[in-house]
């Protein structure tokens, strides 16, 4: 399933929204449903996956991205960028992410660090509700991409009435040009909206 809207950069400066072309990939069911809403974020339900082209242009640098979901379980979710190396878009999957979090959990502080991935983990979910702001760095540019991303949910721990706090920071480190990405979960599935914006400069 897929929408096809057509991007509308504006000469205003600030966070101006891309509209993508969106695939879910064989995870959409009965139950499930992906489309492109008017504001040009995309409305999702029940998927593993979902894949997100042509955000990425050479009319902005950077990009900041805005996600609320629920999940069927609490795994985590994962990020990779796409491009098209001859024959259609495809997701990298190369062990060229790189990332770190801090995570905080009522008196609970943790860190951890992955140096050969073949993706960004950039947060974890919850039944209840899980918000979350990226900020990649350079995606369409012929550079390494950088990565920063805060994610909150509910509490790991269980404690009624608090949240979890995911710090993540990543690069990846070829230099190619990409115009997409994908978001996925490290198992069940998840509901909810994402919308992709370019820093107008």
């Amino acid at each position: 399933m897929s929408g096809l809207v057509t991007m509308t950069p504006s000469s205003a400066s600030g966070l101006i929204s891309t509209s993508p072309d969106v695939d879910a990939g064989d995870d959409v069911t009965q139950t499930s449903f992906v489309k492109v809403n008017d504001n040009g974020g995309v409305d999702f339900q029940n998927v593993v996956s979902l894949s997100l082209d042509g955000v990425f242009t050479s009319d902005f640098d950077n990009y900041f991205i805005c996600l609320h979901y629920t999940s069927t379980t609490s795994p985590w979710h994962g990020l990779r960028l796409r491009r098209d190396p001859g024959g259609g878009l495809e997701d990298d999957r190369t062990n060229s992410y790189a990332y770190q979090d801090v995570h905080a959990d009522g008196p609970v502080l943790l860190g951890q660090r992955f140096t050969a991935s073949d993706y960004w983990k950039t947060s974890v979910g919850s039944p209840t509700a899980t918000g979350q702001n990226i900020h990649l760095y350079g995606p369409h540019l012929p550079q390494p991409t950088a990565k920063k991303s805060v994610n909150v949910t509910g509490s790991a721990a269980g404690v009624a009435g608090s949240a979890s706090i995911y710090d993540y920071a990543g690069t990846h480190s070829l230099g190619n040009s990409y115009s997409g990405i994908t978001v996925f979960m490290g198992g069940g599935t998840f509901t909810g909206n994402l919308i992709v914006m370019g820093y107008a400069e």
